[in-house]
C-alpha cells in the first residue's frame, strides 16, 4: 500500500503544490467619491436642492432679486437677433454686420434683381449695414451684393435654389407682420 507524504517509506515523499494565489490588491487613493447608488437616493436628493438654491442664487445675483428663467434665456437670442431681415412699421428692415465691408447693396425680387438699385447705409453706433424697405405683404427673394460679391443672407435660414447653383435668401411676411 502507498503511503501519503510525510509517512516514511523507501517512496519519495508526495508534495502537494498549491496553485500560485495573486497577491492582494494594494489599497490606491485617487481621491474620488464612490459613485452613489439607488440605496443613497437621499444623498442625491440633498445634493441636487443645494445645486439647484446655488444655481438660483447665482442667477439673482447677475440678473437681479426678480429674475426668472425666462427672462435669461431671452437675452442671448434677441442680442443676435438684430442682423438678418424683420418686419418692423415701416417695412422690411436688412441688417448685416460691417465687418470690413465698404459697400453693401440689396438685390431681390422687389427691384429686379439690380446690384445697385437699393443701397445699405453703414450706422456705425449699431455696427451695422442697414436698410428699411416698404413692401405690400408676400414673398421675396433677395442676395445682398458686399464689395460687388454676391451671396445669400448668412442670418436668414430661409433660402431656395436658384439657377446659378447658389441659394437665394426668402422671407415670407403677411399684412399682420
Amino acid at each position: 500500500m502507498g503511503r501519503i507524504d510525510g509517512e516514511q517509506s523507501g517512496a519519495p515523499p508526495v508534495m502537494r503544490i498549491a496553485a500560485p494565489r495573486e497577491p492582494a490588491p494594494l489599497p490606491v487613493s485617487t481621491g474620488l467619491k464612490p459613485i452613489p447608488t439607488a440605496a443613497s437616493g437621499t444623498w442625491l436628493t440633498r445634493r441636487a436642492a443645494r445645486l439647484k438654491a446655488r444655481a438660483l442664487e447665482l442667477e439673482r445675483s447677475i440678473h437681479g432679486v426678480g429674475a426668472s428663467r425666462r427672462r435669461i434665456r431671452t437675452l442671448e437670442p434677441t442680442r443676435h437677433r438684430i442682423y438678418g431681415v424683420r418686419v418692423t412699421e415701416a417695412g422690411l428692415l436688412f441688417e448685416q454686420p460691417l465687418a470690413g465691408v465698404s459697400q453693401m447693396y440689396l438685390a431681390g425680387d422687389f427691384n429686379d434683381w439690380s446690384p445697385h438699385a437699393t443701397v445699405m447705409t453703414a450706422d456705425p453706433g449699431r455696427g451695422t449695414w442697414r436698410v428699411c424697405i416698404n413692401l405690400p405683404p408676400g414673398r421675396y427673394r433677395y442676395r445682398l451684393v458686399a464689395d460687388g460679391r454676391w451671396m445669400r443672407d448668412p442670418y436668414n435660414m430661409y433660402v431656395e435654389a436658384n439657377p446659378y447653383g447658389e441659394y437665394n435668401s426668402v422671407v415670407v411676411f403677411t399684412a399682420g407682420g
